[in-house]
């Protein structure tokens, strides 16, 4: 492989550690992040009563 498709194929990971790097900061400084880890409602719980997996018209 060449240089530029060795870049180009890293391309997308950096810019995905980029931009959940900034995202998870921002959390972190605005203490959203705090809030989210003291729910007491599970992740596995939440998406059991997510009206996304609940059967209404038209199914």
């Amino acid at each position: 492989m060449s240089l530029a498709s060795t870049l180009i194929a890293w391309l997308p990971f950096a810019v995905a550690v980029y931009a959940g790097g900034v995202l998870i900061v921002r959390e972190l400084e605005r203490g959203t992040a705090a809030l989210a880890w003291t729910q007491s409602v599970t992740p596995a719980r939440w998406l059991a009563g997510s009206p996304r997996n609940s059967c209404s018209p038209p199914c």
